[in-house]
């Protein structure tokens, strides 16, 4: 009986198909997760691309670290890490120089310090600084011809008015996005006025494609390049094609020559 027992045991053994070795897994080392030897490889391709994510153990001193750095720092860092810091402010980092010492820009993308030597900076002042043209004429007599000790009682100005540094920028940058929004309303309103003028086939054709010229200048030298354009292809009985990279090019730039459209539509 027990003979019995062991041989259906030992029968039941055979039939079981063999058991698999485990796989030997290894861990990301930028991620920390882990995959076979197979597949760790074509996981690192991705996983390098991925932010790299600075570890604190104590969050205190972590938060005691950022607080030694100026908004554009904490914008960079963000941006490496791929982590969100709450006082940082990365809207503020557009309006400031690329010296990023947290100075606002005054003339050709630079801050007072960076742009020494320029004309005209304290007109500039007015727009970059969040200053009114009244408040700019109330410095001006104190400093004559002394441009940089005008920008900077300006500046000192500017920081007692909004109570910190960091709320200038803030101001600034609320009058950057508002000059923006006027802007675009503006550029709305040119176009369309000029569309109303226009022949009505430049107006639906520039409707079609959604184009924005930058002026209204630009504006005129586009339609009369349509209008060229437009008798050359009716001289020859065809059509203006919407799609047609040549002609937008012409159109809008004036880079092509007609002889080559027509050849290409044709």
């Amino acid at each position: 009986m027990v003979k019995h027992k062991l041989d259906a045991i030992s029968k039941e053994e055979q039939d079981m198909p063999p058991s698999k070795a485990a796989k030997i897994t290894v861990a990301c080392e930028y991620c920390n997760k882990k995959f076979t030897t197979r597949g760790i490889s074509r996981h690192q391709r991705g996983c390098k691309k991925t932010p790299y994510r600075f570890y604190f153990v104590n969050e205190v001193i972590h938060e005691e670290i950022l607080s030694f750095l100026g908004n554009q720092a904490l914008t960079k860092l963000q941006m490496i890490t791929g982590d969100r810091y709450r006082q940082c402010e990365a809207k503020l980092a557009k309006v400031c120089c690329k010296c990023e010492n947290d100075n606002p820009i005054i003339s050709e993308g630079l801050c007072r310090h960076c742009a020494r030597g320029f004309s005209s900076l304290d007109y500039d002042a007015v727009e970059h600084y969040g200053l009114t043209y009244k408040e700019l004429n109330w410095l001006k007599p104190k400093f004559r011809d002394d441009q940089q000790n005008l920008l900077v009682s300006a500046e000192e100005y500017m920081i007692h008015l909004c109570g910190s540094k960091i709320e200038w920028l803030r101001h600034i940058s609320k009058l950057d996005i508002q000059r923006n929004k006027e802007r675009k309303i503006r550029k709305v309103r040119e176009r369309n006025l000029f569309l109303r003028r226009a022949r009505p086939d430049f107006a639906a054709y520039i409707r079609e494609i959604n184009f924005q010229a930058p002026d209204k200048f630009s504006w005129q030298r586009c339609h009369q390049r349509f209008v060229r354009l437009k008798a050359r292809l009716d001289r020859g009985c065809l059509s203006l094609l919407v799609n047609s990279t040549l002609c937008k090019d012409y159109i809008f730039c004036g880079t092509e020559d007609i002889d080559v459209i027509l050849d290409s539509i044709k």
